[in-house]
């Protein structure tokens, strides 16, 4: 019987204590997401996805390149194609609200721009890995 409450209050303090944790984890969590949203590292964040955005553009182009005088594709080589030409007209048009939420000092709460976001990023991401993939079915 002792055995048992003992095993009850170990139980109930190992729940208390993680529910503890959660809550400053929570609160963790809204405070760094506060702090990102405000002051210089808002503008900073602003100019890195500018950034990003810039870049997953030059290297879709360049790896594009060789893909447009190839005789003929493999399927890694379409898959590529296809998703860069998914993600570089997003990148572009992301470019251009980027610089407007540069301008008005804010990420724009739009579900289009994030829903272009995740796509154009995801696409570059299979681009990019689709490009490096071994096309003659071997390990590099």
């Amino acid at each position: 019987m002792r055995d048992d409450e003992e095993h009850e209050r170990a139980r109930q303090n190992a729940d208390e204590a993680a529910r503890q944790a959660q809550e400053r984890a929570m609160k963790d969590a809204e405070r760094l997401k506060a702090e990102a949203l405000t002051g210089p590292m808002k503008e900073e964040m602003l100019r890195q996805l500018g950034l990003i955005y810039g870049g997953l553009i030059l290297i879709g182009v360049y790896m594009v390149q060789p893909f447009l005088t190839a005789p003929s594709l493999d399927a890694s080589a379409k898959i590529s194609i296809v998703a860069f030409a998914v993600s570089i007209p997003l990148l572009a048009a992301l470019v251009m609200v980027n610089r407007q939420e540069a301008f008005r000092g804010r990420l724009t709460p739009s579900v289009t721009v994030t829903v272009a976001r995740a796509v154009a990023q995801a696409a570059a991401f299979v681009g990019i890995v689709a490009g490096f993939w071994p096309s003659h079915g071997s390990p590099a």
